[in-house]
């Protein structure tokens, strides 16, 4: 528009479609020519490293993304064609694009993340942990009152009663006693867990929800897709800590 040459190709007979798609596909071919070749360079460097092993599942992955990222740059490509036709001067284009990639890039993820989290509020690790000395102080209370209990009316309270006690009478007891200790013991850690899960659950959803507003940027939205691919996104991780919390029961049986 600036050097009146967009005049002389409306002149010519060319749609208006024909001419914006082929100043898109201009300008895309450069860029894309230059990240298919590094791709193409980090694929060979991949497959001729002895300690990686990579699958078919995980080339298709890789052909995904590629295939993602490509689209990525043409989403901008396209927004700097769609913000150059709606100027008259390059930097007032310029002005326009620094702007959208400023909200893009940092306006739109801190207000999802600052949205989730006034939406899906989710308990601090300080208040999880008072809750959790508050109840094993209550179960440490209501055992050794149950534990004095079965004391009393076994008439073994105190050890001049204990010792005079014959051997296998004291087998039995101690039996008894580590019952009693082990059921407190294992409603302790089935309340524990279950207040652990809901605190779980609550940054499961708040981690949703962001996921979801942080989409509204291209790029977030190629940022969690990405991950996904590479198995480092959100659903890995609850793969993860499911995994660890299994293996955490396995170790305290």
């Amino acid at each position: 528009k600036e050097g009146g040459t967009l005049r002389l190709y409306a002149s010519f007979p060319v749609a208006r479609s024909t001419l914006a798609l082929a100043k898109l596909v201009g300008s895309t071919v450069a860029v894309l020519i230059s990240f298919v070749l590094a791709f193409l360079l980090a694929s060979a460097v991949l497959s001729f490293l002895p300690a990686i092993h990579m699958q078919e599942e995980d080339w298709l992955r890789m052909v995904v993304l590629l295939i993602l990222f490509v689209l990525y740059l043409i989403v901008f490509a396209a927004f700097g064609l769609w913000m150059s036709a709606l100027t008259h001067r390059r930097m007032t284009a310029f002005l326009g694009l620094l702007g959208l990639w400023t909200v893009w890039v940092f306006v739109i993820p801190d207000m999802a993340v600052r949205t989730a989290e006034r939406l899906r509020p989710v308990e601090s690790p300080v208040n999880l942990q008072k809750r959790a000395d508050l109840l094993l102080w209550e179960s440490e209370g209501k055992r050794r009152a149950e534990v004095d209990a079965y004391w009393k009316r076994n008439n073994v309270a105190g050890w001049a009663a204990w010792n005079a006690l014959p051997e296998a009478r004291r087998l039995a007891t101690q039996e008894e006693v580590r019952k009693i200790e082990s059921k407190w013991d294992g409603e302790y850690y089935a309340r524990l867990r279950q207040m652990q899960e809901e605190r779980r659950n609550q940054l499961r959803r708040q981690q949703r929800l962001a996921t979801v507003l942080t989409g509204a940027s291209p790029l977030g939205a190629i940022a969690f897709a990405s991950m996904d691919l590479a198995r480092t996104g959100f659903v890995q991780q609850e793969r993860v800590e499911d995994a660890l919390g299994q293996h955490l029961v396995y170790l305290a049986g």
